[in-house]
């Protein structure tokens, strides 16, 4: 009888492990896919960074993603050319670390990733050595950290702050090593960020100074990889296990002070690599590893316990937005989503578009108590019309391209999505 109930227990959890929740989203690239990020407040509008320059957005919240003829980035004889890092700080600001194998440089958009303007740092800063930009944290669109490494040395981190640039004091073990800081995170005062070998880099003092914090890795082989910050005291840390290392991922409960392995409550892939984290904003964890070349794994923590769920690629990063609306991306164009419809699907806005397919003009019919702004967006996620509506409107679309063009209605408290086609 005891065995039994074993057996049955193992074959709960086992279940729990893999129930389907994580589904295929089809993209317009099968390059690797290194980053993905919505905007904080956004209602639908995302970015996603590749190899080979590949640059993906979308104003559905995902149900679609397009492709972005960008502009403004230079090409190089290096390949390949990759976005290394995003992040936006509205849905059309943002930057970008870019670069090939022998540089890294930081970039900005005002237009939503249509043209990319390349930031030069300080005089200063650049006799310094400071030649492979890899990742931003950016507080504000006038205030950012940048982390990478001088050229033939290890990690550095500056600071750009309302016009000023400045060079952080980092203290590591790391010197002319060819190591460089792979992921930062700051929470107020506080931050911590990884390198690309076993040291973390932690301050106390708003970014101004980093000491070295030694992490649990036991191999020279392997590396840490991204950091998220939980909350005020708790900290993870994932690593690319190269080595026969027995790790799940490291975690800190002391501000990062020290680290360990992670042994919690609920199922964790052991021997495995732990590449990216995001926190959704109901308090859902989200991770992804992969502990063989064929075995790769999306695992979500609610209220603490952990469960996993097999997934066909390498997830490399995790975005979220809304309440609970996450994605991964990672290799071969790979992009999964935490449910069985992508995008803003809850929506109270009542309205008709017609007709459709359309020639000439299209005709809104909205039932809403508050103004909405109508967006129109065509099939490369430029705007191509703007305008404030309270019932009933008709929209010129003569001298439009022929296509499919998404319309986003949005309130105060609602939004809905709808496509038409322009014949």
């Amino acid at each position: 009888m005891k065995n039994s109930l074993l057996i049955f227990v193992f074959i709960a959890i086992w279940s729990l492990g893999f129930t389907q929740t994580w589904n295929k989203v089809i993209v317009p690239t099968s390059e690797n896919l290194n980053d993905i990020e919505f905007p904080d407040g956004t209602t639908g509008v995302g970015y996603i960074g590749g190899d080979n320059g590949v640059l993906l957005k979308t104003v559905d919240g995902g149900q679609s993603w397009m492709n972005i003829d960008y502009a403004g980035i230079a090409s190089s004889e290096f390949n390949p050319l990759r976005f290394l890092d995003l992040e936006f700080v509205s849905d059309e600001v943002g930057f970008t670390t870019f670069g090939h194998d022998v540089g890294w440089s930081l970039y900005k958009t005002i237009d939503g990733g249509l043209n990319w303007t390349e930031i030069i740092e300080s005089a200063e800063i650049e006799l310094s050595g400071f030649c492979y930009k890899n990742t931003i944290e950016v507080m504000d669109e006038n205030h950012f950290f940048i982390g990478g490494r001088g050229c033939f040395m290890g990690p550095m981190i500056v600071e750009f702050n309302n016009g000023e640039w400045s060079l952080k004091d980092v203290e590591t073990e790391l010197f002319n090593s060819g190591e460089y800081v792979q992921d930062i995170k700051m929470h107020g005062d506080l931050g911590i960020a990884s390198t690309s070998s076993s040291e973390f880099l932690r301050t106390t003092d708003g970014g101004q100074s980093w000491s070295s914090i030694t992490s649990p890795i036991l191999s020279p082989e392997d590396n840490l990889t991204d950091v998220i910050i939980i909350n005020d005291t708790i900290m993870y840390g994932g690593l690319n296990n190269l080595g026969p290392s027995i790790y799940s991922f490291f975690e800190s409960t002391d501000s990062g002070a020290t680290w360990s392995q992670v042994l919690i409550e609920g199922d964790l892939i052991m021997y495995a690599s732990w590449f990216t984290f995001e926190q959704t904003n109901n308090g859902v964890v989200h991770a992804s590893a992969t502990n063989d070349i064929n075995d790769h794994y999306m695992h979500s923590s609610i209220d603490g316990v952990w469960s996993y769920e097999l997934i066909d690629e390498k997830v490399l990063a995790v975005g979220s937005y809304g309440l609970n609306n996450a994605f991964g991306v990672g290799e071969n164009g790979f992009v999964c989503f935490n449910g069985s419809n992508a995008g803003i699907i809850e929506q109270s806005i009542e309205a008709k578009v017609y007709p459709n397919p359309a020639l000439d003009f299209i005709t809104i019919e909205i039932d809403s108590q508050n103004e909405t702004d109508v967006r129109v967006y065509d099939l490369l996620g430029d705007l191509v019309h703007q305008a404030p509506v309270k019932s009933n409107m008709t929209i010129d679309i003569s001298q439009w391209k022929s296509g499919i063009y998404t319309l986003k209605l949005e309130n105060t408290a609602h939004v809905l999505i709808k496509k038409f086609v322009k014949t």
